[in-house]
């Protein structure tokens, strides 16, 4: 998966610490889309200098600052490149990066006011948060979100959502937690709202940071109890039952998704 930098280490713990020569900047514009130079070895970040101005830190990977800029460098010739179109670029620590980045910059963003008494907000000086006067205090929203693997013997149940228009956006059943239900219940309602299936013998896989939209996506394997499926919410265009060396996909090392489709494919799962 993208997350997956060793022997590198995205270290997310908050420092109040202003930016150094060294330090990579984050700048986005008014689309959502983050300053990189692609080249042959992958993306590559503007680094910081005095022009700019105060940044905002956000993490380090390896040792090496990251903070978020509203100004880019004059001396940086890049392009806005939308987060979603890295799929497949490397090398996979700048990528993580630009997504877990990405995580950060909407909060900010979406929080520049509070919501209590319309007041800016400011950051926290020793943890990550944004505060105002009033005594309001605002955390990252992370969004806790399953996807699931569907088993039926030697078979998977591939999906494809309704707004997939190319062939390669099979997926697996997902959806994100609601109020006042665990994860594993989570997982038994989507599979009923999106193919009508019961499901047995559910376990957790593994877990992922989704920074695209604010994630965090948690990893099932489960067993259908039939293989009726039926397409109750309008949300697929199909649920259908591949064998193992039928799967026209595989791991990309990029989602828990396309992780979790590789396993089954392997019969390690």
């Amino acid at each position: 998966m993208i997350n997956d930098i060793f022997p590198k280490k995205l270290d997310n713990t908050y420092k109040n610490a202003p930016p150094t020569e060294d330090s990579v900047v984050c700048v986005f514009n008014d689309k959502g889309e983050i300053l990189l130079k692609l080249d042959e070895n992958g993306i590559n970040f503007p680094h910081y200098d005095e022009t700019l101005g105060q940044a905002q830190y956000l993490f380090s990977v390896s040792g090496i600052g990251f903070y978020l800029s509203p100004l880019a460098p004059k001396n940086f010739s890049g392009e806005y490149v939308s987060v979603r179109k890295l799929r497949g670029i490397g090398p996979k620590d700048k990528v993580f990066a630009a997504l877990t980045a990405n995580h950060l910059y909407l909060w900010y963003k979406n929080n520049r006011f509070c919501g209590r008494c319309k007041r800016p907000m400011v950051p926290g000086d020793n943890e990550r948060m944004l505060k105002c006067s009033c005594g309001n205090v605002v955390f990252p929203k992370i969004m806790p979100a399953i996807v699931v693997a569907i088993r039926r013997g030697d078979e998977i149940l591939l999906t494809k959502y309704a707004s997939a228009k190319d062939t390669t956006s099979l997926a697996l059943v997902a959806g994100f937690v609601e109020i006042g239900e665990s994860a594993e219940e989570t997982v038994r309602r989507e599979v009923m709202e999106e193919t009508g299936l019961e499901i047995k013998n559910l376990r957790y896989y593994k877990s992922q940071p989704w920074g695209q939209v604010g994630n965090l996506m948690l990893g099932y394997v489960a067993d259908a109890e039939d293989g009726d499926v039926r397409l109750l919410d309008g949300e697929l265009q199909f649920a259908k039952w591949f064998k193992r060396d039928e799967i026209p996909v595989d791991d990309d090392d990029f989602s828990l998704t396309r992780e979790l489709i590789g396993a089954f494919k392997r019969g390690k799962i």
